[in-house]
Parts: C-alpha cells; sequence; structure tokens
C-alpha cells in the first residue's frame, strides 16, 4: 500500500515539474517577443499585481468578458486597471502579444494608455489607466436613470464622443507610423471619455503594404462585423470602418448591435440588428434626434 501510495505522489511530483517547466519556456518565448519591441512597457511582477488588486478579490473586479477579467487596482497610490486573461481563451497568448506590441507604439489622446504587463506562472495581465467614468455601453444599455445616464442624453456628451472615436480610428489607419486595424470597435470597447481601448484583436498590417488581415478564425462581435470580413476572412480599413458605423448607430440610438424580442403569439426569439431599429421615426430612446 506505501509502494502504491508513494508511486502516485512520484508521478505527481513529476507531473507538476513537467507542467512548470512547459509554463517557464512559454513564459519566456512571450516575453522574448514583447521585448523585441523598443518601446515594450513596464513589466510587472505577478505578486505587484496580485497586492493591487487584493489577490483579484471580486469586490475589486470592473467587469469580463470572453478575454477574460478586469480588476481594479491601486499602485503606488494611482488607479489601474487590470486585465487578467482567461486561461481558457484560444488565442490567448496571440492576442496577449498583439495587444502589448500595438499599443506601445500609439500615442494619441483618445487611445487607452497601456502602463505595464505580468507573463507568470501562467498567468498574462495587462495594466492600463483607469477611467473612473466606466465604459459607454454600461450607460447607453443600462435602466438605472443615473446622473451620468441623464448627461450621456445630450446630443452634444454623444457627439463628443462619436469624434473622439473618430479621431482615433482615423490615426490608427493612417497618422501613426504603422497601419493598425482595430477589428473590435463597439460601445463596451469606448469609455466615456472618448478614450477607445481593448486592441487584443489589433493587427498591424504596414508590412509588406499589405491591404488587409486574413484569418482563418473570423474574430469580433457578432452584429458589429461587416459582412464581407465575415464571409472572405478578410479584415480590412473599410471593416473597421462599417464597425464604426454600428458603434455610431449604437451611441446615437441607444439599442444594442443586436436585440432579442420575443414574440408571444408565435413563442419564437426574434433577433434584429440595430441599422433596421434606427431608422423608426419617433423612437423614444433616438436621444436628440
Amino acid at each position: 500500500m506505501d509502494h502504491n501510495f508513494s508511486s502516485c505522489q512520484l508521478v505527481h511530483v513529476v507531473g507538476l515539474f513537467l507542467l512548470q517547466t512547459s509554463q517557464g519556456a512559454e513564459a519566456e518565448r512571450i516575453k522574448r517577443m514583447i521585448k523585441q519591441s523598443n518601446k515594450s512597457p513596464h513589466e510587472f511582477r505577478l505578486k505587484e499585481l496580485k497586492s493591487a488588486t487584493r489577490n483579484f478579490h471580486p469586490g475589486n473586479k470592473l467587469g469580463e468578458g470572453g478575454f477574460g477579467k478586469v480588476y481594479k487596482g491601486s499602485i503606488a497610490e494611482m488607479d489601474v486597471a487590470i486585465k487578467r486573461l482567461s486561461k481558457d481563451s484560444h488565442e490567448g497568448k496571440q492576442e496577449f502579444v498583439a495587444e502589448i506590441t500595438t499599443i506601445s507604439h500609439l500615442e494619441h489622446k483618445n487611445l487607452v494608455k497601456l502602463m505595464g504587463w505580468c507573463c507568470e506562472s501562467g498567468e498574462l495581465l495587462l495594466m492600463y489607466k483607469f477611467m473612473p467614468n466606466g465604459s459607454l455601453d454600461n450607460l447607453l444599455f443600462s435602466y438605472r436613470n443615473t446622473a451620468s445616464q441623464i448627461v450621456l442624453q445630450s446630443w452634444k456628451i454623444r457627439f463628443s464622443i462619436i469624434c473622439g472615436v473618430a479621431s482615433a480610428l482615423d490615426y490608427l489607419h493612417v497618422g501613426c507610423n504603422m497601419k493598425v486595424l482595430h477589428r473590435d470597435v463597439k460601445a463596451s470597447n469606448v469609455m466615456l471619455d472618448s478614450i477607445m481601448g481593448d486592441f487584443g484583436l489589433a493587427r498591424n498590417i504596414q508590412d509588406a503594404g499589405k491591404t488587409h488581415h486574413s484569418t482563418k478564425d473570423v474574430a469580433g462581435t457578432p452584429g458589429c462585423m461587416a459582412p464581407e470580413y465575415v464571409l472572405t476572412e478578410k479584415a480590412s480599413a473599410k471593416t473597421d470602418i462599417y464597425g464604426f458605423g454600428v458603434f455610431l448607430m449604437e451611441a446615437t440610438c441607444g439599442r444594442k448591435p443586436v436585440h432579442k424580442t420575443r414574440d408571444h403569439e408565435n413563442r419564437k426569439r426574434h433577433c434584429g440588428l440595430v441599422m433596421g431599429v434606427i431608422w423608426k421615426r419617433n423612437d423614444p430612446q433616438c436621444c436628440g434626434l
């Protein structure tokens, strides 16, 4: 019995050692890729970010999505937002490297500021400047009658946010040294401060004079992706502009890109696009029109 127990222990220890060795080698590979950029941001230790977020305490969570979770933290008496990428993400490592190497070369008042990163013990973490006003979608699609939501009903405020996103997108396509496709322009990736973020799907197409990015797996948000991108699996500046058009209508009429309604008579759920709603006259949610 003791012999069998010892054998099980040995197998467990060896397996754990091999896993840690594999994670260590992968982490070093990712770090080399990031540090090839001469503008890579500061690398933090995992213990620093754990301390900043109270070990990723649920009370510090700001939100979550397919990429993982975002936590509020504090480092050197400064509030920060820390994105913890999901370990189950199919392309987590690729998106992690792409986000760091892309944002580190961008400087625009309407683009999110990446302050640091961490790749350690199987964790992939990104640290940004904290935006206290939150994302646009939280107010656009919220039923709570908050003071911020009342302010957002002003067309002047919405127009200012739209112009900020348009300026950022123009910079990505023609204003910076490298041509960048964002590939995920939507209200949840726009802060109320007119800051556009989430560059996990962004790709640089400046190399070799490319005009588009080809992918085997179409990435993006249903309702926000251009039909030709879905069909051809090729993203371009034009497909980004399509996404901006959907965002424009989101911000204008206060509806999600895809909304579900129930037909009580036929007991079926219907899925509609925001484009089909915005043209309805006297829509009470089309504030300022």
